[in-house]
């Protein structure tokens, strides 16, 4: 067992995508998505970390390793984390229709970026192929406690 310091400064393996990447996802997402041992739908590959003071997501996307991705967010710019599937990410776009994995939503906003803001980001901690699994709910209670905080 972990304890809570160790388990937030380490790298956890994630893939995400974000809102208009779900909103937008072709047949061949959907498709890949729902087959034995693939990954839930995602267009980034990378990590997540959590240090106590930023949460960070790093990685490239999943069809071209050059476009990477290196989002940094402090608490006051997390706006909201919810475990579970909404009217963008819905059960169906899930193999296992919410049996096994839930996605992690983060709404979060950039200040002086020209993001659309609020932007909200899909995530999928440590997933489990076998299993349908992550450590999303883990997350999801770390992470609204460290908002509450702020």
């Amino acid at each position: 067992m972990h304890t809570e310091t160790e388990h937030l400064i380490s790298k956890h393996s994630a893939v995400w995508s974000f809102k208009t990447d779900v909103e937008n996802r072709s047949f061949g997402d959907w498709f890949e998505a729902h087959t034995s041992f693939c990954l839930p739908l995602h267009h980034y590959e990378g990590s997540i970390q959590f240090d106590g003071r930023h949460l960070v997501l790093e990685g490239h996307h999943k069809s071209d390793a050059t476009k990477t991705v290196r989002l940094v967010l402090g608490p006051t710019e997390v706006r909201d984390v919810f475990y579970g599937f909404d009217d963008t990410f819905r059960r169906r776009e899930d193999r296992g229709l919410g049996l096994g994995f839930r996605p992690l939503r983060i709404t979060y906003t950039v200040k002086g970026s020209d993001a659309p803001s609020p932007s909200i980001i899909y995530v999928a901690v440590d997933f489990s192929r076998a299993l349908r699994t992550t450590r999303n709910s883990e997350w999801s209670e770390l992470l609204n406690k460290w908002i509450k905080r702020a």
